[in-house]
């Protein structure tokens, strides 16, 4: 299981740096992810990246801190040591501050949804009156054309606005799932590496 939630979590994080990123950059943290600790210089070689590009993505990836840095004293014989630099991933650190921002975005998309609701909030209740007066004329035999007169208080625009409302509300919903599936997930890795350590 431990092994199953891990690469899961590696896929998560993959995912997430690619569309953040794009593929060069994900391709750049896999290169560090294998080799566990790399200068720069041998990132760009394995990544097989241009040295300018290399740089410019290991470093927003170190921003982000999904990339860390540790100094190393490298001792060249007689002259004073020189610092390595190796730039290495820590996952579990990863998988904490995607559990933050997974529940800033819950916050966040909870609130937007909120606040949709509340502003056609008129419209929907409207929308629903009108559905009701509709299914009660037809539960009484009411002819076609008094049904197409009550369903014409509702104008176009506003039909059109109820649409758009609704599926924008639908994608808030779909990204709100999946933002809570990625935080199961997240949360069972951490789970299974702190009771196995």
């Amino acid at each position: 299981m431990k092994k199953a939630f891990t690469q899961m979590t590696w896929s998560i994080i993959d995912n997430i740096i690619t569309q953040k990123f794009g593929s060069k950059a994900a391709r750049i943290f896999r290169v560090v992810r294998t080799k566990k600790f790399i200068e720069q210089d041998e990132i760009q070689r394995e990544a097989m990246i241009p040295p300018k590009e290399a740089r410019l993505f290991t470093y927003k990836l170190l921003e982000e801190n999904l990339l860390l840095i540790k100094s190393i004293k490298k001792s060249g014989g007689m002259g004073p040591s020189k610092p390595i630099y190796l730039f290495y991933v820590n996952q579990h650190q990863i998988a904490r501050d995607l559990i933050e921002t997974c529940y800033k975005t819950l916050y966040n998309l909870t609130v937007r949804v909120i606040q949709d609701k509340e502003m056609s909030k008129r419209l929907m209740d409207k929308e629903l009156r009108l559905q009701l007066v509709i299914d009660s004329l037809k539960e009484r035999g009411e002819s076609e054309e008094a049904i197409q007169e009550i369903s014409e208080t509702l104008t176009p625009p506003e039909r059109e606005s109820i649409k758009t409302t609704k599926m924008r509300l639908k994608r808030l919903e779909s990204a709100e799932i999946m933002v809570d599936e990625m935080l199961f997930l997240l949360q069972l890795y951490l789970h299974y590496h702190s009771s196995n350590r």
